[in-house]
């Protein structure tokens, strides 16, 4: 893998090393191996992807686990949906 330089190789702006995306291809190392350090913006765009931020990601597992406690509880499910409803729409 290549080394990351400390700015986006797309637009050319500066950021830390924690906020560079890199495109990995699970089929063809080579690919990932050569594909460029980008910021968010870039990678978004480049590749046609939303990353989600850290609380996306959070309500996300919140969502999936009350689905679950639906399925395999006897909880009213209409309060079950009003909140996940209502995570969705916060």
């Amino acid at each position: 893998m290549k080394k990351f330089l400390g700015k986006c190789e797309k637009c050319k702006r500066s950021i830390c090393e924690e906020h560079a995306y890199l495109y990995v291809d699970g089929n063809n190392r080579a690919i990932t191996n050569n594909s460029p350090y980008l910021c968010k913006e870039c990678y978004e765009s480049e590749y046609n992807e939303k990353i989600k931020s850290d609380v996306e990601k959070f309500k996300d597992n919140i969502i999936n686990n009350l689905e679950t406690i639906k399925v395999d509880s006897n909880i009213e499910t209409i309060r079950v949906d009003d909140l996940i409803k209502y995570i969705k729409e916060s």
